[in-house]
């Protein structure tokens, strides 16, 4: 079992990173731009620096091609921008492990998207989660720091379920998709002028662990259910059919469920 970090003092500023992902997989995507999943998690991880007065850094990995997703990432607000430059297949395992060499001790919040190079499993999240002993919620709809952590909303199923943990974290947005708030020029003008640091990573290194590692597996004993049938017709002495009552059937399965040990309280019976 983990040890959840310390929370970070609470006169240091809030320094938070994104890592974003760029997925051309509709026509509505352009090659050129941040699909509207990028958009809108640079709002949300925005809202929240503006919210805490932070920091925001946005990082990306892959080839040179990334500073135009990154340049744009810094004109809708991030302060900074990290490309791990790498020329080889990108894997789940030699990204998870460049991205947590690089940000280990040096923020206090983690975000990620609903789809990463995994898919929509979030695996890359979790690894990174593992790699830098922190803790993991995935599916994070809403972000609020409060006196003994922080307090996490998600969705599940048709409610939603609060979280709470300490800082730092890992978090996994949910999915969300906007066109994101406009540019303006003079934005676009101030990214320009933002340096982007490149760091070159290196995926010939051990891969990272599975978040699963620490599960066992077991084997479940098969447990085959005593099964009983109750006729709700019955012939009478002529040998015709009549339909049992409704009371004597009601009461034959309440005999045989008291049989088998349940316990039958009278305000459940209806």
């Amino acid at each position: 079992m983990h040890t959840l970090p310390e929370q970070p003092p609470g006169e240091s500023p809030m320094k938070v990173l994104l890592y974003l992902e760029q997925r051309i997989d509709d026509e509505k995507t352009s090659e050129q731009m941040l699909n509207n999943e990028n958009k809108a998690l640079i709002e949300f991880a925005e809202d929240i620096v503006k919210k805490y007065s932070g920091s925001l850094c946005v990082m990306m990995s892959g080839d040179e091609q990334k500073k135009t997703y990154l340049r744009e990432a810094l004109a809708r607000g991030c302060d900074e921008a990290i490309l791990l430059q790498t020329d080889a297949v990108e894997t789940e395992n030699g990204i998870s492990r460049g991205i947590a060499e690089n940000i280990r001790n040096r923020y206090h919040l983690v975000l990620f998207g609903y789809r990463m190079l995994d898919g929509t499993t979030g695996y890359l999240a979790a690894q990174v989660a593992e790699l830098l002993d922190l803790p993991y919620i995935n599916m994070a709809d809403s972000f609020e720091i409060i006196p003994d952590g922080v307090k996490i909303r998600r969705k599940e199923a048709h409610r939603m379920q609060e979280v709470r943990c300490f800082l730092p974290c890992v978090l996994a947005v949910g999915n969300r998709k906007n066109d994101g708030r406009p540019l303006t020029v003079m934005n676009i003008m101030q990214a320009c002028d933002k340096e982007i640091q490149i760091i070159k990573i290196d995926h010939s290194g051990s891969a990272a662990p599975s978040p699963f590692a620490a599960v066992e597996s077991e084997t479940l004993a098969y447990r085959k259910r005593k099964q009983e049938i109750y006729q709700t017709m019955a012939l009478d002495e002529d040998e015709k059919e009549s339909v049992i009552s409704l009371e004597e059937s009601v009461g034959h399965i309440l005999q045989t469920m008291l049989e088998n040990g349940m316990e039958i309280r009278r305000e459940n019976i209806f």
